[in-house]
């Protein structure tokens, strides 16, 4: 007799499916502070939107690092060290369609702030996901971390 397993198997509910992709956060430029949430949040929203200039919003990829961290635009990330190419560091970006991430080693600090990169990698690729969740690690983002590639604060470079 084949045992029931129908008690064990997790109903999914698909609005919580969908909260990973709906995920959001925002830099506060006045205190340096970055706020985490979602579209369902109302009271955040309509902060952002009633002081759009205070904000810097930017949206989750619906993907997570090595760690089970979410995977934010404006985020850097390192692989985590076991190949000799482990100390380039990347950054997403969005761009009409989805989001990227730099292929090309950032020799210049100005690039990775400022500028798009000239050859990216798509976070739709299957590859390019999975490698990321299982061997890359975030460690930080150009808003609270700038020092991580230039050495300044977010609000010295404006």
């Amino acid at each position: 007799m084949m045992p029931d397993f129908t008690s064990e198997i997790k109903k999914i509910d698909p609005s919580e499916q969908w909260r990973d992709n709906l995920k959001f956060r925002a830099y506060d430029t006045e205190s340096s502070t970055m706020i985490y949430f979602d579209i369902f949040n109302k009271y955040i929203c309509d902060l952002i939107r009633e002081h759009p200039e205070k904000f810097i919003v930017t949206e989750s990829t619906g993907l997570k690092d090595r760690t089970g961290k979410f995977l934010f635009v404006g985020d850097l990330f390192k692989p985590n060290g076991k190949t000799p190419h482990d100390t380039k560091l990347y950054r997403i970006w969005k761009i009409p369609g989805g989001f990227v991430i730099n292929s090309k080693n950032m020799y210049f600090e100005k690039e990775i702030l400022y500028d798009f990169p000239m050859i990216t990698e798509p976070l739709s690729d299957p590859q390019t996901a999975g490698w990321l969740n299982h061997n890359c690690d975030v460690v930080g983002n150009i808003y609270e971390n700038p020092e991580l590639f230039l050495g300044t604060t977010f609000k010295d470079r404006f």
